[in-house]
């Protein structure tokens, strides 16, 4: 049974989630303007987040970055790299030959680091074009 205190306490957690939503969507928003590049990718290098500086660097039109993989922009004399990474932890710094969506390539200084982001362990990559 719930006591009228227990109603309270749901109610200020309740409050407490929507606060901290809010102060992620607006980190969120603030990551996205940065002029460095970042992606948050799952545990299986799908995308989470892209800010649009990365957008730009990838050619990336797409409003929906739910269907983007990481392999999808990562060169592929560098793709058994990743995958090496990520079987041991993907967090270090890499220098990495990226793929725009038009086709054309870039070499990337990727800084890695382990977060929480919905709730879930995915990786923080921030993304210099070199």
């Amino acid at each position: 049974m719930i006591e009228p205190d227990d109603k309270l306490d749901v109610e200020a957690l309740i409050s407490d989630l929507k606060a901290v939503k809010s102060e992620n969507e607006e980190i969120l928003r603030i990551l996205q303007d940065l002029p460095k590049g970042i992606v948050i990718l799952n545990k299986d290098l799908n995308v989470e987040f892209i800010n649009n500086r990365l957008k730009n660097l990838l050619n990336i039109r797409t409003k929906s970055i739910k269907k983007l993989s990481a392999f999808d922009y990562i060169h592929p004399d560098f793709r058994n790299i990743v995958l090496n990474l990520q079987n041991k932890r993907l967090s270090d710094d890499l220098e990495l030959k990226l793929v725009s969506t038009a086709g054309n390539w870039f070499w990337a200084s990727i800084q890695i680091d382990s977060i929480y982001f919905d709730g879930k362990k995915c990786n923080f990559l921030l993304v210099s074009d070199i």
